[in-house]
């Protein structure tokens, strides 16, 4: 296993970037990840990108705050000499307590408790110390007394989270009182203490015991076990001018005993563990002379936070990766162009024309001075101590014996090509110039002689034998760049949206098209790298990097916190390496389909370098060499037992709703109410660079990702009552987080539910029905008393308004009513909701237009066709579509520009569907068709394949109780009031159908119809 050096890196921020004093108390972090700072002006929260700052502007009285205690209701609670108890919760500071201007609060000993937090208050009264315990459970506060027996027995105490309080005497007995019961219990004599005034005690609750020391050289610390009084000290062998400054319980397991020197890790019994921390590794180099040590923090997420007086606050970074910074100046503006001969790394100045050549572990072998342009790769000639140079002006030998610089080909007179059916040799001078000069020239491969190159969109071999060179083009293509898996002999070319697969021996091609590759989660190639040994395709896309293999058939997302589009990525020795501003990202080939990782060598905070230099870097089996704005450095490879070892999380996602945070991870399902829309975001990542910015889809809603408006998402337009996809990613200057899978769903008002939408259609047809019923009445009683007022020359209204009665009682058929509520009744006992709903609304639009038709004589051919197709439609569900049906127009009716005597055609319908298409054993079909004869009368025609008249006749006969077709009485009455009262001529013709055939066409012929009636 490699072992490498663990130095920390410093990122400070002080007055100069963010904070508002350089005098820091202590940090601490609450349960979801932020950093709280404490200092000489006000308390800040820390999320990794921005300071938020509580001060008097906030309602604090006094910005000079010296502790922080997160109590169980996540509240911060601020140890601050002032006349308020206060506390930061939901990103606001609240006060609990109050006092006058001129008395103070002065929490002593403050610590978090069972049920909330709990503090001592001090006072002085007549020589005699007054003593007040505060207990704070969820803002409730109670107060203890206690008054000192006398001075010469003066206390030094400590509090636990118990609200036990210990104390030592002068004559070194040792108490415990347990104020809410009212008990004082001695626990023994501790002889080897002593109170002085530079002495302090802290509890640390998880081993039951008290630290004391004494802050002052050559200070000890002591630990008391407090259930049997034994006493561990440790004194450490100190340098000089150096002394005690505080202990403080750093975890479970550890204690921190900080000097103005160092910090000793300590375990819970006071012996010395290995770990030292040095002021060197504690702060950064130009401030170990002068900056004075407070407080040091460790936990996994912010690794180290250290605290001083004087120069604001430090973030460590165990960083041991990053090593040999070169200072010569050699790599000013060098970018990696690929590996030569003897294992040889190859770089390349623009500004300077210089090419530089490495050995294997970084060692300067050669400044080469040059004349060319541009060089663009580097590749070794197989078999030879020779490099071959791409550049913007064809192809440069240089042999690694004398350095020398030579023009390959130059022999050249003939040149045959191949384009894969008759060779054809050519002298003319633009084939040669074509063979020698490679301006956009990409290599694949060099094989023996052989040079295997895109060039100008086209894939071809090329190598030379005397004055003749031969090239072989094997496919021509459009896309932008290409790799070659040389262990298959396959050429991977790509544009975008696009992957072609060409089989070199073969000639077999294969494309992955935009459509297919869309379906995997592949947009916007931007680059190709095979991993030879397994045949593992490894593709850079805007969704990040995905693994590909065709042996096992398997397809993988590499999870990468690392924007898809600022990265270098290179494959070698089993590895995926990318390389960005974010730092160095490693993953393990283990197999076919199969990676371990990620393992991150972080740049946090541009520790080391702004910027990678070039679209490369090397790398060797056990380093990765790159050039920044910062020098050159070489990264170790991590070895598979890295890989293994747990490694803590960089980073975390809150949502804030409800005035409530959550940690949410992925899969989590996330409610909301309608009454509070907005979704609020936060990312915690320490080494966050810039400004987070937060994208998100959900399915069914939208296409593609959007960008949230600063850190809030408004989901006005998510349909509630079911459940929703939201994908949300986060990514700042360097970084970007793994899609996190959610289930959204909004909750939905009671009459957004389907039983709401059926209690409110079944409310909505019993106010129909009684609207019906009650103009029914109202239109009998007028009628009634209209009829009375005339007489009996008042024939033709009589009728005419006998007509209009006719034609309610016509469509308000009680049967017909009874069997559609009946159907509806079955559709809710059998909780089909839904059907039901669909059902009833039918049934009440067919009645409000029954209603509206009722007081026309006539009504408009469209209107008629809706009325009768909802009329069919409500039969259908009550039959449980036991007969299809269909509507004809013919092209010369005009069904908006014509009218029809009202409610005519509804009883035929009806016997044709009960007396003809009841009683089939099969599924019926009925069709109703209007079209104009030569006469240009409007024939309208219902034809059903039904049973027939004769043989419905029979069944009614042999039934004990005959069905009374009132419908045709009622037809033929209609039928005659119109042809003798209104001017329009209608005439009615049934015909049966002669078997094998079966059924009734009935023609309806009207004529003389005036559109203005």
């Amino acid at each position: 296993m490699r072992s490498y050096a663990q130095k920390a890196h410093h990122h400070n921020i002080n007055i100069n970037t963010g904070l508002p004093s350089n005098h820091v108390y202590m940090t601490m972090t609450d349960k979801y990840g932020y950093l709280w700072i404490a200092t000489t002006k006000g308390v800040l929260q820390y999320n990794g990108y921005k300071l938020k700052l509580y001060s008097k502007a906030d309602g604090m009285s006094n910005d000079d705050v010296w502790m922080l205690v997160e109590d169980k209701y996540d509240k911060i609670w601020l140890g601050s000499i002032s006349n308020q108890l206060g506390y930061i919760w939901h990103d606001k500071y609240h006060v609990l307590l109050s006092k006058q201007i001129d008395k103070y609060f002065y929490p002593r000993m403050m610590t978090t408790t069972d049920s909330g937090i709990a503090f001592m208050q001090y006072s002085t009264e007549a020589d005699k110390m007054n003593i007040q315990l505060y207990l704070v459970n969820n803002n409730k506060v109670k107060v203890y007394y206690h008054k000192d027996p006398g001075n010469d027995r003066h206390i030094r105490d400590v509090l636990t989270e118990k609200a036990e309080w210990y104390y030592l005497y002068n004559d070194k007995r040792l108490y415990q009182s347990d104020y809410v019961q009212k008990k004082l219990k001695y626990k023994c004599i501790v002889p080897e203490l002593t109170r002085t005034n530079d002495s302090a005690y802290i509890f640390d609750n998880a081993v039951g015991g008290i630290y004391y020391y004494y802050y002052n050289l050559n200070g000890c610390v002591y630990f008391l076990n407090i259930e049997n009084c034994s006493v561990d000290k440790f004194c450490p062998e100190y340098i000089k001018d150096e002394w005690l400054i505080s202990v403080s319980v750093n975890n479970k397991y550890t204690i921190h005993v900080r000097t103005n020197k160092r910090i000793f890790v300590l375990d819970k019994q006071t012996h010395l563990l290995k770990e030292v921390m040095l002021l060197a590794d504690l702060v950064s180099p130009g401030d170990i002379a002068t900056a004075e040590l407070v407080h040091c923090n460790a936990e996994p997420l912010w690794n180290k936070v250290v605290a001083t007086s004087n120069k604001g606050m430090y973030l460590l970074y165990n960083n041991g990766w990053f090593v040999n910074r070169d200072t010569a100046g050699h790599f000013l503006n060098m970018q990696y162009i690929g590996s030569g001969a003897r294992n040889t790394q190859v770089w390349w100045s623009k500004a300077n024309k210089k090419l530089i050549f490495l050995d294997s572990a970084g060692k300067l072998l050669k400044l080469l001075p040059t004349t060319i342009y541009l060089a663009r790769h580097a590749f070794p000639y197989s078999g030879k101590d020779t490099t071959v140079i791409l550049t913007s002006d064809g192809y440069r030998y240089i042999s690694h014996k004398d350095y020398v610089i030579t023009r390959p080909f130059g022999n050249i007179s003939k040149v045959k090509v191949d384009h894969g059916t008759d060779a054809d040799t050519a002298t003319h001078s633009a084939s040669l110039h074509s063979f020698q000069y490679s301006r956009d020239e990409q290599i694949l491969m060099i094989k023996g002689d052989t040079i295997y190159s895109r060039f100008q969109g086209t894939v071809s071999r090329r190598y030379c034998v005397k004055d003749t060179a031969y090239a072989y083009y094997f496919y021509h293509t459009n896309d932008k760049a290409a790799t070659i898996d040389t262990a298959s002999m396959q050429v991977y070319s790509y544009s975008s949206n696009s992957i072609r697969i060409v089989d070199l021996k073969s000639g077999i091609q294969k494309v992955l098209t935009k459509k297919e590759l869309s379906e995997l989660g592949i947009r916007n190639i931007s680059r190709i790298l095979i991993d030879e040994r397994y045949g593992n395709i490894i593709i850079q896309c805007d969704a990040g990097l995905k693994l590909f293999n065709q042996r096992s058939g398997t397809f993988i997302s590499l999870p990468v916190s690392v924007r898809s589009d600022m990265y270098a990525m290179e494959v070698q020795y089993g590895n995926i390496i990318l390389a960005s501003e974010y730092g160095v990202v490693f993953f393990r080939i283990t197999g076919a389909g199969r990676v371990i990782g990620p393992y991150y060598a972080p740049n946090h905070k541009y520790s080391f370098y702004r910027y990678v230099e070039g679209t490369r870097v090397h790398v060797t089996n056990d380093y990765v060499y790159l050039n920044t704005d910062k020098g050159f450095f070489k990264v170790h490879v991590p070895d598979s037992t890295t890989y293994t070892a747990k490694r803590a999380t960089f980073h975390r996602m809150l949502l804030k709703y409800n005035n409530n945070v959550f940690r949410f991870n992925n899969r989590d399902t996330i409610r909301v109410y309608q009454d509070n829309l907005f979704l609020q975001f936060d990312i915690i990542n320490p080494g966050g660079i810039g400004t987070p910015q937060y994208y998100y889809r959900i399915d069914g809603v939208q296409d593609g990702w959007r960008k949230l408006n600063a850190d809030e998402l408004y989901l006005q337009d998510v349909p509630a009552g079911r459940y929703h996809n939201l994908e949300l990613r986060t990514q700042d200057d360097v970084w970007q987080s793994g899609v996190v899978h959610l289930k959204l769903y909004i909750v939905p008002r009671w009459w957004q539910t389907t039983f709401g939408r059926v209690i409110i259609a079944i409310s909505v047809l019993g106010g129909l029905i009684m609207l019906v019923w009650l103009v029914s009445r109202i239109t009998k009683r007028i009628v009634d008393r209209n009829n009375a007022r005339k007489n009996m020359q008042q024939e033709i209204n009589s009728l005419r308004t006998a007509i209009e009665l006719k034609s309610i009682h016509s469509q308000i058929n009680p049967h017909f009513i009874f069997n559609t509520l009946s159907t509806g009744l079955y559709f809710i006992k059998k909780k089909r909701m839904e059907d039901a709903y669909e059902h009833i609304t039918a049934f009440s639009e067919l009645l409000r237009a029954y209603i509206k038709s009722s007081r026309d004589k006539y009504i408009m051919l469209v209107e008629e066709i809706d009325n009768l197709k909802r009329y069919v439609l409500l039969q259908q569900s009550r039959f449980e579509s036991l007969f299809e049906f269909d509507v004809k127009v013919a092209d010369d009716v005009n069904i908006y520009d014509t009218k029809i005597p009202a409610l005519l055609l509804q009883p035929i319908i009806e016997n044709a569907i009960n007396h003809g298409l009841f009683h089939k054993e099969s599924p019926g079909y009925l069709l109703l068709s209007f079209e104009k004869n030569a006469d240009g009368a409007l024939v309208c025609i219902i034809d059903d394949n039904g049973i027939g008249r004769e043989q419905s006749r029979i069944i009614n006969e042999e039934t004990k109780h005959k069905t009374q077709s009132y419908g045709t009485d009622l037809i033929k009455e209609l039928i005659e009031i119109f042809n003798k009262y209104e001017a329009v001529q209608i005439d009615i013709q049934y015909i049966d159908k002669i078997l094998p055939e079966t059924g009734t066409t009935v023609k309806v012929t009207i004529k003389h119809l005036d559109n203005d009636k």
